[in-house]
């Protein structure tokens, strides 16, 4: 039985079938309706796709000779199988150019779900011998992908002239976080970027931590194609792009200067090449190689000529591997590529190697049937910027080789960065430096090597010159898939009335319950009362009118009789609700939990957020009992040993946080207790080993209070004050220092950049934080810069603790329920959290001179704060989103 994508590509491909076309594979440009889902399976099912959708999967159970993916992986399998159906050529009557069209990216977005949960051959095709996905056939996927959303793209009437796009090259594919193999996956793309006659596409692999939590990008990369005339071979320009939103529009701004950078690169190739003659330079790099090669007794046993790492692979190209042009599909010659370079790394490293990434691919030669192809790879260089996780470089090159007219030419080159798993350098595993024997080498490792400073570079300064803010809001993503928006809002303004609207979320809650509530102001919990104080500077008090912002916005506040307090029965019979289904649904829970958690359930409504705690009860205890075991372990492999057994760098980062733990909330008295220190000693400590890429970063000890707060309420009574961890058991206290160290490595996995080598992400947002300012409130901006007052010197501590620092400790968790709900779009929304926290604020900073703003931004008067306060902060940075998210422009001047 032919699959839907057959009829789909049947119909287009009759009368589409030319001539081969050089470089990459390719697809004819069919006329052709938008299509939205792909969907993988080898099993049959009761769920039958709509007429948009491509059924890539078999209808019924094969031999297991026949099952797609034996030759090739199945997402390609809807393409293939309709190549049979080509029986016709490209008349070539029709010269005329055909009429361009606008389109959006909306209309070429394919997205393929792989049901690896429920289809057990299906899962098998993509399983490793370690129980992982195989990358390399991942890799191929995405370019057949790729090609599908190219001839969407282009696709036009029936009167479209005939077109082949080529593959011209990939960007560097970066690998976020470990792919698993037992919960379904999904692609999606779209075509972000078109140039003339070449475009560019982005794909994300999407994949939850479980069965049960929301999808998270776990890989990205970006695909350009070019297009080719069927008939001359020649550029043909295509649709244009036109982004609508503001995620698609960051996207094209994105692409536009890669495709500026590239420009730029092959204009200056001349000099760098130059450059890289240095003899200096070469002369360090080939000192120790010239030591193998004239004294091998005495060279270093660590280290390994370059030559000695090689590996080659060589095949004769078959048929089953051709794309429908009768070329060499180019998603094939990725994963050859691919399973050689993971060759290479294993039996260099001796032990299973962790990829990376991959960096930029261009299709230089086409690689045709019959092709004697040899695959040749080696380790350039190693990097040991941190000692439990290394970097191997290996470098791949594909020959085409024609034995009969003694000719190899290269068709494609791949850099591949792997690096091995932290648990083997536990064991002791070391990692050889390699070293180049010839010039050749010594060039290519040095021009490797700027090449990827040059990136690194060039994205920093990107960042740095983006200058429309609106465009960088990533955060979208979470309402385009379709999460609702909770509560009723209210913004407050200097001269009009304080509006109200109210979302359909909470339009629907009216009904429901038949009250007025509006949860956005509910009171959060029942807080501790902490008699915390900040000292605030008032040798210029007398420039504050005593009727400040703050206060006017609590009048308004009032007067809207709002601030019904959470602990209502209604509400807490919602969380008791969700909590107590046998499987919670997160979306459900973040949209009660924004509005505040009640304040005996935070822990365990905290641990699920994170996704520390699964959603499912009958796993969630096992889970939880094998996550603290794991603490133990780690604190007495790591952080019980003596200094002799630890590293210069190791004591002198115990050191710092031994420093830094009496300093941890100086105005809350518990966190002075000798045992609470130790305890947060052992947390730190143990992260920061166990998270080498940052290590230690002064501030992340505040990031520890608010979890050991909440989990130490489970088992002692009445306010913090009154406190002591000399009450509870050893196993309690482990238990509790195993909860903070796994919640502060989840709520950090999401913002690893913000404590890196200088804190790339936190100079990034207070970036956007300025912008916004200044797009929000421009009088304060302009008085702001007028006495050169840069944002990094008061938001920099705001990024960096999250604001434990500038509001009273009792009100952090309350806070902290919001910052927990926005999950995945923290980073982003803390910058609407403190541009309204700053523009509480705004009349009074207009009057302030430079020494006087800093000193006020420093010590400012919120020691009386109470959760009124608060919430018209979260209810502001709540209506700035949406009207940025919803108007970009309305707010521009």
């Amino acid at each position: 039985m032919r699959s839907s994508a057959g009829k789909l590509l049947s119909h287009s491909l009759r009368r589409n079938r030319g001539k081969p076309v050089a470089g990459g594979h390719g697809f004819w440009i069919p006329a052709t309706r938008s299509s939205s889902k792909m969907w993988i399976s080898t099993v049959p099912s009761d769920e039958k796709p709509d007429q948009n959708s491509i059924d890539a999967g078999s209808s019924m159970r094969k031999p297991i000779s026949l099952w797609p993916g034996m030759y090739h992986s199945p997402v390609t399998n809807a393409l293939w199988e309709a190549r049979r159906n080509m029986f016709e050529s490209p008349t070539g009557d029709d010269d005329s150019l055909s009429k361009l069209t606008a389109k959006s990216p909306s209309r070429s977005r394919t997205s393929i779900l792989y049901k690896f949960s429920s289809d057990f051959v299906l899962r098998e095709q993509y399983r490793n011998p370690w129980n992982e996905i195989r990358t390399g056939k991942l890799v191929e996927d995405l370019d057949a992908l790729a090609g599908t959303i190219s001839f969407k793209h282009c696709g036009g009437d029936s009167s479209a002239r005939s077109m082949i796009l080529v593959t011209a090259s990939v960007d560097r594919i970066i690998m976020k976080r470990p792919i698993r193999v037992d919960v379904d996956l999904s692609i999606v793309g779209a075509v972000t970027w078109v140039g003339r006659s070449s475009m560019e596409m982005q794909l994300q692999v999407l994949q939850s931590q479980d069965a049960n939590s929301a999808e998270s990008v776990a890989l990205e990369a970006n695909f350009t194609f070019v297009a080719r005339d069927a008939q001359t071979g020649k550029s043909t320009p295509i649709n244009q792009v036109v982004p609508e939103t503001e995620h698609e529009k960051l996207l094209w701004k994105e692409a536009e200067e890669r495709n500026k950078l590239r420009k730029q690169k092959r204009a200056q190739g001349k000099e760098e090449h130059e450059k890289l003659k240095d003899l200096e330079r070469l002369n360090e790099l080939l000192a120790e190689g010239r030591v193998f090669l004239d004294m091998p007794a005495l060279a270093d046993r660590n280290s390994i000529l370059i030559k000695d790492t090689s590996h080659e692979n060589s095949l004769i190209c078959q048929p089953q591997q051709r794309n429908i042009h009768g070329r060499i599909f180019g998603g094939f010659l990725m994963r050859k590529a691919f399973e050689l370079a993971f060759s290479n790394a294993y039996t260099f490293a001796g032990v299973s190697p962790r990829f990376l990434e991959v960096d930029r691919v261009d299709f230089i030669k086409p690689v045709d049937v019959g092709n004697f192809l040899r695959f040749k790879s080696r380790v350039l260089y190693t990097e040991a910027t941190s000692s439990a996780e290394p970097l191997i470089n290996i470098e791949v090159v594909a020959h085409v080789t024609s034995p009969e007219l003694r000719s190899s030419e290269v068709s494609n080159r791949f850099y591949f960065t792997f690096s091995v798993r932290p648990e083997a350098m536990k064991d002791g595993l070391k990692i050889r430096n390699v070293v180049p024997a010839t010039e050749e080498e010594a060039r290519t490792i040095s021009e490797l090597k700027q090449i990827k400073t040059m990136e690194k570079r060039e994205e920093e300064q990107q960042k740095r010159d983006d200058s429309r803010f609106n465009q960088t809001l990533k955060n979208v993503q979470g309402f385009l898939k379709g999460r609702s928006i909770p509560g009723k809002v209210l913004l407050t303004r200097r001269s009009d009335p304080p509006p109200y609207p109210i979302s359909p979320t909470y339009q629907r809650s009216l009904s429901e319950n038949d009250a007025g509530r509006n949860e956005r102001f509910e009171s959060p919990v029942e807080v501790e009362d902490h008699n915390s104080s900040k000292k605030h500077d008032n040798t210029y008090a007398g420039k504050l009118r005593s009727n400040s912002s703050a206060e006017r916005s609590v009048k308004e506040v009032q007067n809207l009789k709002i601030g019904v307090r959470s602990s209502d029965s209604a509400r807490v019979m919602k969380f008791n609700k969700v909590l107590s289904e046998t499987t919670v649904i997160l979306e459900k829970l973040r949209e009660l939990a924004w509005n505040g958690v009640p304040h005996y359930m935070r822990p365990d409504v905290w641990r699920l957020l994170l996704g520390y705690a699964p959603p499912n009860s009958d796993r969630r205890e096992a889970v939880l009992r094998r996550k603290r075991l794991e603490y133990l372990e780690s604190v007495g492999q790591f952080y019980d040993l003596p200094d002799s057994e630890r590293s210069d760098d190791e004591i002198n980062m115990l050191r710092q946080i031994a420093v830094d733990c009496p300093r941890t909330v100086p105005d809350v008295s518990f966190f002075q207790q000798e045992q609470v220190q130790k305890s947060l000693e052992r947390i730190l400590y143990t992260w920061a080993i166990r998270h080498p890429a940052s290590g230690y970063v002064q501030g992340i000890n505040d990031l520890v209070t608010p979890f050991l707060v909440i989990f130490l309420s489970e088992y002692l009574d009445g306010g913090v004050d009154c406190w002591s961890m000399s009450d509870l058991s050893a196993e309690k206290v482990s238990d509790v220092e195993a909860d903070c160290y796994w919640c502060l490595t989840k709520l950090l996995d999401g913002m690893q950049d913000h404590y890196t080598f200088a804190q790339p992400g936190i100079q990034r947002l207070v970036f956007k934080l300025k912008e916004l300012v200044r797009r929000i409130d421009e009088p304060v901006s302009r008085h702001m810069e007028e006495h050169g007052l840069e944002f990094l010197q008061f938001a920099f501590r705001w990024y960096n603790c999250l604001l434990i620092r500038e509001i009273p400790f009792n009100l952090i968790n309350r806070l902290w329920d919001t910052y927990l709900a926005e999950g995945d779009a923290l980073p982003d929304f803390l910058v609407y959290i403190y541009a309204s926290f700053l523009l509480t604020w705004s009349e009074e900073l207009k009057k302030l001179d430079f020494q006087e703003m800093v000193m006020f931004l420093q010590h400012l008067p919120t020691h009386n704060w109470s959760d009124q306060e608060l919430e018209m902060v979260l209810s502001r940075a709540y209506m700035w989103h949406s009207m940025f998210n919803n108007s970009p422009n309305h707010l521009a001047s």
